[in-house]
């Protein structure tokens, strides 16, 4: 075995140009193939956290203004929500496991002592940690006890309160004033939280009751947010978006065909229409990556042809000497196979090294707070890429299986005269 692997390095040696552009074409196969899968990854994994913060079996629904006149109601007039819209849908739709509302008050101002911050204000009910995934990482949140009682209660993102308190203050108690169109109220800190994806802007949050009462006593509400389960493709998503709007049209009085009366912000729909994109990206890299491979696998199937070529009087005198069929055969086979096992790990490695340098300029954890993420640790998984590397030494063993079978075939009398 020992003289078999040198013979086939002192070829390998004697052939160094040849050798070299395979060996590339080999290694940059398994390259491409794991960057792509890597770059794939990073484009998943940003999608992932987008998303991270918020049930994907959501409806949100917006007031809006009708735009076509019906039963009386004139163009252009502005539909409102209420609290008794949001009790009429809690009726109607028993399927929902959760429907919560909030009214938002943007341009807000938190004080303490001399530090201000200006953040965005939600009333809430209790029910929005079902719809959005917010991580409480001190205190606790709103309950309906706070509703009842319309406390001056206050949840902030862990981000601002680090602005707001001086260091090695503890927030949970604290009372910060809360000043929105002229009014400022004391409110004690009960909670902070953090929350990743499209949901991680540094919002603040309050009972509703007590929003209602102090900011917003003519009883505005912003959103709706209907939770549902047991919804798990488009068409099951619309049509419930579709029931919503039909409800809501025949108590709020607008032509079922006027999608300007309210919107809806279908997250199902949404959420499924991203997976298929990046299940289109995923099927796309891997058609790329396996193209490379294929490439790579074909030169060394042409090298091993070209050797066997070379090495037909060589080949010849072996058999003439009493070489066997099978001695022959492994000779090309094991060449191939050191060819492409060779250079296969020499990509894979390089690969995997871009991959984890990408990890280290695009973190898990390092977002831009003002935007959705896009990429983010493009990381890759070490048993696919293993498996890939296989497929490709298998595969390069098989491309030199013909060569090797011709070069077994030729007799030696034949190979003696061969020029």
């Amino acid at each position: 075995m020992k003289d078999l692997f040198e013979e086939i390095f002192i070829a390998m040696r004697m052939n160094k140009m040849r050798t070299a552009l395979t060996g590339f074409a080999i290694a940059w196969g398994i390259f491409m193939l794991v960057v792509l899968l890597a770059c794939g990854n990073g484009i998943k994994h940003a999608m992932e956290m987008n998303f991270s913060s918020m049930n994907q079996n959501t409806v949100r629904i917006y007031p809006g203004w009708r735009d076509l006149p019906y039963r009386g109601m004139k163009k252009n007039t502005r539909v409102k929500f209420t609290t008794a819209e949001v009790e009429f849908l809690r009726q109607a739709l028993p399927e929902a496991e959760a429907i919560t509302m909030n009214d938002g008050l943007w341009g807000t101002t938190l004080g303490y002592g001399t530090t201000q911050s200006e953040v965005s204000l939600f009333a809430i009910e209790p029910e929005l940690t079902k719809v959005n995934k917010l991580n409480l990482t001190g205190g606790r949140f709103v309950n309906h006890l706070d509703m009842k009682e319309r406390r001056k209660v206050i949840v902030l993102h862990q981000t601002t309160a680090s602005k707001l308190f001086p260091t090695g203050t503890e927030p949970i108690g604290q009372f910060v004033n809360v000043t929105y169109d002229s009014i400022t109220i004391p409110f004690q800190v009960i909670g902070l939280y953090d929350a990743l994806g499209m949901e991680r802007y540094q919002s603040a949050y309050v009972p509703f009751t007590t929003e209602q009462t102090i900011f917003c006593p003519e009883g505005r509400i912003n959103t709706v947010d209907i939770l549902i389960n047991g919804i798990k493709d488009e068409e099951g998503a619309e049509a419930f978006a579709e029931k919503v709007r039909l409800l809501l049209s025949r108590r709020l009085i607008f032509d079922p065909a006027d999608h300007g009366a309210i919107w809806i912000h279908n997250r199902i729909d949404q959420y499924m229409q991203t997976q298929n994109v990046m299940s289109g990206i995923s099927m796309f890299v891997w058609i790329i990556g396996f193209g490379m491979l294929i490439a790579g696998v074909v030169g060394v199937g042409n090298i091993m042809l070209i050797t066997v070529k070379e090495r037909t009087r060589e080949i010849g005198i072996r058999k003439a000497l009493g070489a066997t069929p099978r001695s022959v055969l492994s000779l090309v086979l094991m060449e191939a196979l050191c060819i492409t096992t060779l250079f296969g790990y020499i990509g894979m490695l390089t690969g995997i090294g871009v991959s984890e340098l990408l990890c280290r300029i695009f973190p898990e954890g390092a977002y831009d707070p003002q935007s959705p993420s896009m990429f983010v640790n493009p990381s890759v998984d070490v048993v696919t890429v293993l498996l890939a590397t296989l497929v490709l030494i298998v595969a390069g063993l098989l491309a030199g299986y013909f060569p090797a079978r011709r070069a077994v075939s030729i007799k030696p009398i034949e190979a003696m005269n061969a020029k």
